[in-house]
């Protein structure tokens, strides 16, 4: 992450932390690709390649998610493309 993109997300986030609830979704370049179910999300993922890519499917269904799951709440993501499945925590 840029210097200035993490000064921004800092601000946003301080701005926010005074809000009910929140969670701020970094994707990688975006796709138009079907929904895969395969990715990675937290806030010191790192990307396997240099331009990383990841469908608006998959990044949307990660946000509906988060409707429903307070994992990372209060927190900015990344999401990033993944072999190994995002699986959500059903109760």
């Amino acid at each position: 992450m840029s210097v200035p993109r993490a000064c921004a997300c800092v601000r946003v986030k301080s701005t926010l932390s005074r809000a009910a609830a929140w969670v701020i979704v970094r994707p990688p370049m975006l796709t138009n690709g079907a929904k895969t179910g395969r990715y990675r999300a937290g806030e010191s993922v790192q990307a396997e390649t240099s331009i990383p890519r990841l469908s608006r499917a998959d990044v949307a269904a990660f946000m509906l998610d988060q409707l429903e799951d307070d994992r990372f709440l209060g927190q900015a993501p990344t999401l990033l493309p993944n072999a190994a499945l995002y699986t959500r925590m059903r109760s």
